[in-house]
């Protein structure tokens, strides 16, 4: 059997995530022969009455395995049960027990995880935030985690699988914490360096892992699960982590970020609205964490693949005013994907999680059905409502103008967009924008991308 070296600058927890669990779940049934697993609709389904019964005191129809990359199995009734507590006879795999049971996984499924004996002091912090996730994902699991887990699924209304599917967890006692992060051998100076423990207003709130482009934690994000929770206080981050050059968070996660998969990409603001979504079966979604969409996003999507991003920002003013900052800064990026937009009814929700709360998935995904042309939108939002004033036209005529030769064919459609919005003929218009505003340098219509 061919073996794959795992790269070395990630922790032992990371590794596992990313290496380990998408080769385990292809390979399940090799993996633990016992149960049998045979494929069905939605993953994997047990058939070996024998064992299911004698581990698990079940019928095996109701040991399954569905996901894309699961921690473990499914028992209709009494719970997920963990790969690793699997194979680590029923018993949950913690310290030593973990790193031996990982260890014979990843050989199971041709993982070599070659521990880097010198890692430097930013993959060790790397390392450690991860950790933390993973521990904060426990507590959220626990009878600790009672709480959050009332306010995701009963407040939020998250589906109860995303608490079982969603990275995100509730952060633990500090003392607590500490003697976990001491335990997985984690100086105290690392720690300190951290500064996870820094803050004690972190425990008891949702925590979540905002990464790189490889997929390394760089930055921790908390949110408060009090409803009186004043807003400036509702997110907290870890200090001393910018999150400015990252890119949105949750990108990493997307099959894009590993070459395969749908290269479409859907920007929200909510760190919480990504999740919900995701959880939802909207998996094409990244959050910026705001209303702030620097210059060089759009470069940054576009070296890590994306081919299409639909921006859709919460329905009320911020979001609208941050759309067509947004939309302003992608058409002055030497890169960038072909750029959509969704504005959410307002009438409805102001944003993405207050849809999925009263039930109107089928709206949000037919308004990302019928995403429109960002280059057209923002046109549309540059003309006035009265068409004759004087001048009416001349700010999204000269906006329009010094777009660059890769817009020419959204430039194009923009013009009728704006004859339409002005109630005349699109030739007229045409001529008019040109005669009036484009200057000679301004690209010809029928240039290509």
């Amino acid at each position: 059997m061919t073996t794959t070296t795992a790269t070395t600058t990630i922790g032992l927890a990371e590794r596992y995530d990313r290496d380990v669990l998408p080769r385990l779940v292809e390979q399940l049934d090799r993996v633990f022969p016992a149960f049998a697993f045979i494929r069905d609709r939605q993953g994997w389904v047990a058939t070996n009455e024998d064992t299911t019964h004698q581990l698990l005191g079940c019928r095996a129809e109701r040991v399954v395995c569905h996901g894309d990359a699961p921690r473990g199995i499914l028992v209709h009734g009494s719970g997920p049960v963990l790969f690793t507590t699997l194979a680590n006879g029923m018993q949950p795999a913690r310290g030593r027990d973990f790193v031996r049971v990982v260890a014979d996984l990843a050989a199971r499924v041709g993982v070599d995880l070659d521990v880097d004996p010198c890692p430097t002091p930013a993959v060790r912090r790397s390392a450690l935030l991860h950790d933390v996730l993973v521990l904060s994902r426990r507590e959220l699991q626990s009878e600790r985690g009672t709480a959050a887990r009332a306010y995701l699924l009963e407040t939020r209304g998250f589906p109860t699988a995303a608490i079982e599917t969603e990275p995100i967890g509730v952060l633990p006692a500090a003392d607590h914490l500490r003697r976990a992060l001491v335990a997985a051998r984690y100086t105290a100076e690392e720690i300190a360096a951290s500064s996870v423990l820094a803050d004690d207003r972190w425990p008891g709130r949702l925590v979540g892992a905002w990464r790189d482009a490889d997929g390394h934690a760089q930055a921790l994000w908390t949110r408060s699960i009090d409803p009186a929770e004043p807003a400036a206080t509702r997110y907290l981050y870890l200090r001393g982590a910018p999150r400015t050059n990252l890119p949105p968070y949750g990108l990493s996660d997307l099959a894009i970020a590993r070459g395969v998969g749908s290269a479409h990409v859907v920007l929200v603001e909510g760190l919480l609205d990504a999740h919900h979504l995701r959880a939802r079966g909207i998996a094409n979604v990244a959050a910026l964490g705001g209303t702030a969409i620097r210059p060089g996003l759009f470069d940054q999507l576009a070296a890590h693949g994306v081919e299409e991003v639909t921006v859709m920002l919460d329905a009320d003013q911020a979001g609208h005013d941050a759309t067509c900052r947004g939309i302003d800064h992608a058409v002055r990026a030497q890169r960038c994907p072909d750029l959509t937009v969704v504005r959410l009814d307002p009438a409805l929700a102001n944003d993405p999680d207050g849809y999925l709360r009263d039930d109107r998935q089928a709206d949000i995904e037919a308004a990302i059905d019928a995403r429109r042309c960002a280059i057209g939108w923002r046109t549309q939002t540059l003309l006035p409502n009265e068409r004759h004033r004087p001048g009416a036209t001349r700010v999204a005529g000269e906006w329009l103008g010094n777009l660059g030769p890769r817009w020419s064919l959204e430039q194009d459609a923009a013009i009728t967009v704006a004859a339409t919005a002005l109630n005349a003929d699109v030739d007229a218009t045409r001529r008019a924008f040109r005669a009036r505003y484009w200057t000679a340098t301004t690209p010809a219509r029928s240039a290509t991308r």
